[in-house]
């Protein structure tokens, strides 16, 4: 969940001057397309941009994972905190978040099940996307073949859906759903739908507290996001 609305309890980053420097270029870009008349360098500066966002989200998910992979052998030798204790304290990444990350990973990108033509398809998927496929990835009867031409969250929520209803009856099955806008949580069954809740969303960025309970709510009732 922390991810997907943006973090809220992960602490501030300080950006140094080198990671300033791509604010400069995009003054540039942006100069330089309005000299030029031609909007294309901004549209290629953009999509360069994505690549990098999209980059450093999985680079993030593969450091996690492998560093709670290894984290008894830091601690044979000395260190005494619990990972995402530590991972909170010097990096500012919840534990909720860092929590997801590992799982995705390893569910995903660690797992030999998943063909590697798939993996590669699955790179370019926000990493909301990622999150919502993590419990998904473990059965071995998903159909994968359906997510690599899935473009958008919501299209993979709706497949991670279906997928959920096979396993019991499209009939039968129950889903939870939480609304972004309003924090509504929807149980469906079939054609039918009720509303069942509310979380405070409205305060999960400014009240850790609050954020925390939301995580668990949504982790323990299996909650998917729309």
């Amino acid at each position: 969940m922390s991810e997907p609305l943006g973090n809220g309890i992960d602490t501030a980053v300080q950006l140094k001057t080198g990671d300033k420097e791509v604010l400069k270029m995009v003054d540039q870009t942006i100069d330089a397309a309005i000299a030029q008349g031609d909007i294309t360098p901004v549209m290629v500066f953009g999509r360069a941009l994505r690549r990098q966002m999209q980059a450093s989200g999985l680079a993030l998910a593969k450091l996690l994972y492998r560093l709670s992979e290894s984290w008894e052998l830091f601690k044979a030798v000395g260190v005494d905190d619990e990972f995402v204790d530590v991972v909170y304290a010097d990096m500012g990444i919840a534990p909720e978040t860092t929590t997801k990350y590992v799982a995705l990973w390893g569910a995903i990108f660690e797992n030999p099940a998943v063909p590697i033509e798939v993996k590669e398809s699955l790179e370019s998927k926000p990493m909301r996307s990622l999150i919502l496929l993590t419990a998904a990835a473990r059965d071995e009867e998903f159909d994968w073949a359906k997510v690599v031409d899935a473009t958008t969250p919501a299209e993979i929520r709706e497949i991670v859906r279906e997928h959920r209803g096979q396993q019991t009856s499209s009939k039968t099955a129950v889903t939870l759903e939480l609304d972004l806008r309003n924090g509504q949580i929807t149980a469906r069954q079939g054609d039918q739908w009720r509303i069942v809740g509310v979380l405070l969303i409205k305060e999960y960025k400014q009240d850790p507290l609050v954020a925390t309970g939301i995580d668990r709510i949504i982790n323990s009732a299996g909650i998917m996001e729309k």
